[in-house]
Formats: C-alpha cells, structure tokens, sequence
C-alpha cells in the first residue's frame, strides 16, 4: 500500500512519527497525539469510523498503550468518542454538529474578542496587524486544500484569530476559544475535501479580515462582533451548503465514511 492510502479510513503515515520528532525532545506520546490530532482535523482519518487499537498501533508504529493513552487524551476535546460498547470512534459529520459548534462558538468568540477589546494594549494591536499582514502574504491556494501554501495559510489563519482574543483576560474563554476553532476546523476540512459547491457570490475573505479589523482596532465592540459573527456564519453556510450535495445518511443530515471525503481536494473558499 502507497504511503498516504487510505484502508479502514485511516491515512498511512509510516514515517509521520518520526519525522516530527527529528531534532527534538519531543516524546513518542507527544508526538503521536499531534498526528492524531492533524489527521483527525484535517481528514487523514474519516469521520464516523471505529478507531481500533491494533490497526492504529500498525499506522502510526506505537505500541497499544501509547495509542490507547492518545485516543484517550482526545476524547475531552471532542476529536474522538468513546463508548464502553463501542470503543473509541470519529465523530459522524453532520448539520445539527456544525450548527451546535457554530452556536456555542459565536457567544464564547463574542465574550472573548469584546474583553480582548477591552483590555488591548499598543502591543496587542501591532500583534494583530502583524499576524493579518502574515496572513495576506501566504498563498492560499484554493485549487489544493492539502498543498503546502493551504496548509501555510490555514495555520497563519488560525495565529490571526488567536491574535484577535489574545487580550482576553479569561484562561477558559481563551481555552474554549480555542477547542471550539479546532472543532469549527474539522468541519471545514472535510467539507472541503468531499467537494466544494457554488454557493453564490465567491467571499472576499482577506476584506472580511481587514474589517473586523479595523473595528478591533477602533474600540467598535457592536460592529466588531457583528463582523464576526456574519464571518463565522458564512462558514458554516459554505459547510452546510456544501455537505447537502454529498451522498451519506440524508435522514440524520450526516457524512461518514467515503461519501464524506474524496481523493481530490477543491477550494477551502469555505
């Protein structure tokens, strides 16, 4: 099997390992529980599919105790599910899902940016524009969600937004913050990856950006939170959109298995 295949929803990653942990002290269990938690955002592992010890501890060259421990270790950010008849499984992709995340996400991003607004200094304002200036000058890529650029750009993308909040006097919000981004993440990857539609006019997501902003920057806690607010829901608009063209169980409005993602990656537009 190719390196990259996928057999029983898993990605083959025989060397992930120990690529990450070259030139540093980073731990086996470490290490495992940063690729897992890539390949469960981004898709290398479907959603809605059993994550069996044995076959993981063959994927990723762990033995069963390092990968039960992972698995465990992610099932309070929501990546993984476990039950005692079931075992530890992929969450199932479906709209009630993002709708929930998208929720939960806009009234914790709304407390978080508005305190952030608050108690801002000089120092966070030039973090901002540093990190949306970082994010202007990488190259998204739209026609490959897994190029080298997209992945550049997702990752500045998430720096723009934790700069945004990172005023916020809050450990917790800026927790939840953050573990509600990863969840918004997921859905966006996989989305992306089972198949873009045109949902109207294409988004201009480098001025939705410059907006929110500019009104961070200038104090403007009701516009900014509006802009916010519109930016995420368009998102999940795109996502929405998106999973109502793809084959899978209509009745409970979900994605698993093949039907949720295929071989060629489209526009992360969304």
């Amino acid at each position: 099997m190719q390196a990259g295949a996928k057999a029983d929803g898993y990605e083959r990653r025989p060397r992930a390992l120990d690529e990450m942990r070259a030139g540093t002290t980073k731990s086996l269990n470490a290490a495992l529980l940063e690729q897992l938690r890539a390949d469960l955002l981004n898709g290398g592992i479907d959603p809605d599919v059993k994550l069996k010890i044995p076959d993981l501890c063959q994927q990723y060259g762990v033995s069963p105790g390092v990968a039960r421990e992972a698995l465990s270790r992610l099932v309070p950010e929501g990546l993984v599910d476990f039950t005692d008849q079931r075992g530890f499984r992929t969450p199932p992709i479906t709209e009630a899902g993002i709708n929930d995340i998208n929720r939960v996400r806009m009234l914790i991003e709304r407390e978080a940016l508005v305190d952030s607004m608050r108690n801002g200094t000089d120092a966070w304002e030039s973090e901002i524009i540093a990190a949306q200036y970082r994010l202007q000058r990488c190259e998204r890529d739209e026609g490959n969600a897994n190029s080298h650029e997209s992945a550049d750009w997702t990752a500045r993308h998430k720096d723009f937004h934790r700069a945004l909040i990172s005023a916020c006097t809050s450990p917790w919000l800026i927790r939840l913050h953050n573990l509600f981004y990863d969840q918004t993440e997921r859905y966006r990857f996989i989305s992306a990856k089972a198949g873009n539609v045109a949902t109207g006019a294409r988004r201009n997501v480098v001025d939705e950006h410059a907006q929110i902003v500019d009104a961070v920057i200038g104090r403007d806690e009701e516009q900014a939170v509006k802009l916010m607010e519109d930016h995420l829901q368009r998102t999940a608009d795109r996502v929405l959109a998106t999973m109502a063209t793809q084959t899978g169980d209509k009745a409970n409005g979900r994605l698993r298995g093949k039907a949720a993602l295929s071989t060629k990656a489209t526009a992360p537009d969304i």
